[in-house]
């Protein structure tokens, strides 16, 4: 019997979501990201992902699954007790946000990133220029 939650996600890029993980990492006691890894749960049930982390818990693993449009969270949510999954998905969604934004913006656009300003709310302050 599986234990294994899927959980849609509205992450669509590995790049940046790879980005947001090593982000998030220290927060929520998360290994370096391990590509097209398994993913472990209760009583050694595994399965497949493209992106895979392993948590403080021992045996047990997070992954991010490609699906059609976009990836799915995937994990043994009943043996990871020490990671709320709605306040890591929406860090992980506010540093893929940051990503991909800044990759527009910076990589194929040619803005400079001069300034970035976490606020006491949460919001990140971006300050771009481009030379014309």
């Amino acid at each position: 019997m599986s234990h294994f939650t899927t959980i849609k996600t509205a992450f669509t890029d590995a790049e940046p979501l790879e980005k947001a993980l090593a982000d998030v990492a220290a927060r929520f006691g998360l290994s370096a990201v391990r590509k097209n890894a398994t993913v472990s749960g209760w009583q050694g049930i595994t399965t497949t992902a493209e992106l895979v982390v392993s948590t403080c818990n021992p045996g047990y693993d997070l992954g991010f699954k490609q699906e059609v449009g976009h990836y799915a969270l995937v994990g043994d949510w009943y043996g990871i007790k020490d990671i709320n999954r709605d306040t890591l998905t929406l860090a992980l969604a506010q540093r893929y946000a940051y990503h991909t934004t800044v990759q527009k913006l910076v990589e194929e656009q040619g803005f400079s990133l001069v300034e970035e300003e976490q606020q006491e709310t949460g919001a990140i302050h971006l300050v771009l220029r481009r030379s014309v």
